[in-house]
């Protein structure tokens, strides 16, 4: 029976899910709007100037800070900088093939930049060309100048997927604020007649982060599951039988629905990220379930 149930998991996943959402629960047993259970260890690489490692659910993430002293740009002489990356090998996933980084890595690096840099703040119901841009001030470059015009911190922050279960953007968010939070940088003194800069190999201190305006995210997939495949190429002929909102989604819920939004909280503010229909009641169930994870997060990670 349970050979039979995996064979037509494999072969009718849409209607397979289905099933289970008619049922008001999900395959892995969770309620609709559960998130799974997540866990942050930090300071196991000894070798970074920080890390962490965070497990969600099944997907987990390893994530290093390392930096290195450079010059800093010419229009922006006292600020540093700060490098994000997430790579997704191919031992997390079958999904993923050994070479270069695959399309999805590049779009999570380029999205966990702009959440660290420049946060989109928006209010619920604003179209993408209304976005207004402003700085999270999360890590402000300004505190990783040591002398303006002639040296500044290079901050890379480099997460890896070793398992990827389903979301590994909340997964890897969580990791480099973590990794962040953990980082300890040498004292550094620049000489202005040698133009050198000398680190100490004794004495270290944290980033200057604002915890107030710490970065969380939550990842929600409210829409909209149908009842066959139907190629891409198609997208008008998606027969909708489900409206639900699932938190979290698993790997193979992940490809099976064709909205999504994701919800970053900070501070006061939030940004939101959506592709798809979603209504303003569903909008406003995800923000209100958002708000209510990122406090848990956030409690996590400052402990």
């Amino acid at each position: 029976m349970a050979q039979q149930g995996f064979v037509f998991q494999r072969l009718h996943p849409e209607t397979y899910l289905a099933r289970f959402l008619d049922e008001n629960v999900r395959p892995d047993g969770r309620a609709f709007t559960q998130w799974r259970e997540i866990s942050i260890n930090t300071g196991s690489i000894s070798t970074a100037y920080g890390s962490s490692l965070v497990r969600l659910g099944n997907t987990t993430v390893v994530c290093g800070v390392k930096a290195e002293i450079c010059q800093p740009d010419l229009d922006s002489p006292g600020e540093g900088f700060l490098v994000p990356n997430i790579d997704l090998p191919a031992l997390c996933s079958p999904r993923y093939k050994p070479g270069p980084p695959t399309e999805e890595a590049q779009i999570l690096s380029s999205k966990l930049h702009d959440i660290l840099l420049e946060f989109v703040a928006c209010c619920p119901y604003i179209t993408a060309t209304e976005y207004a841009l402003c700085s999270s001030e999360f890590l402000p470059l300004s505190s990783l100048c040591i002398e303006a015009g002639s040296a500044v911190w290079c901050i890379y922050v480099d997460a890896i997927c070793i398992n990827h279960d389903g979301n590994a953007f909340d997964a890897g968010l969580v990791a480099m604020v973590a990794a962040l939070l953990n980082t300890s940088l040498p004292q550094t003194m620049f000489d202005a007649d040698s133009r050198r800069t000398t680190c100490s190999r004794k004495d270290s201190q944290p980033l200057s982060l604002n915890r107030k305006n710490l970065p969380n995210t939550s990842k929600l997939r409210p829409s909209l599951l149908v009842c066959a495949y139907i190629p891409p190429c198609n997208p008008s002929h998606f027969f909708l039988i489900h409206s639900k909102i699932l938190a979290d989604p698993s790997s193979f819920e992940e490809p099976l629905y064709n909205s999504t939004v994701t919800i970053v909280q900070i501070s006061e503010g939030c940004s939101l990220d959506q592709s798809g229909d979603i209504d303003r009641l569903q909008l406003d169930n995800c923000i209100a379930l958002a708000r209510e994870r990122s406090t848990e997060l956030r409690q996590l990670l400052l402990t």
